[in-house]
């Protein structure tokens, strides 16, 4: 892209991922500070919050009915930064 500089806002950033603000997360599934939000997700499979190690990530099992981690959370969360976005 002519004239692109990585860093600098230019029109349609925000579809393009260059997004500069972080998305409030939560604490990780399993974990002590979880539990304490009311988490239901298993400790056990999520080594108390330190997750699995993955093929370059590490990745956590969430349970969909979870207040914390569960998907009405995770949709009221991005439905949140959607409108501070505008």
């Amino acid at each position: 892209m002519p004239g692109f500089v990585p860093g600098l806002t230019h029109a349609g950033a925000q579809h393009r991922g260059f997004m500069s603000r972080k998305i409030e997360q939560p604490p990780p599934p399993g974990s002590p500070d979880a539990q304490k939000l009311g988490c239901v997700c298993s400790p056990n499979q999520n080594r108390n919050g330190a997750g699995v190690p993955g093929p370059g990530r590490v990745m956590y099992f969430a349970l969909y009915w979870c207040p914390v981690h569960g998907i009405e959370k995770t949709m009221e969360t991005v439905r949140r930064s959607e409108a501070e976005l505008r």
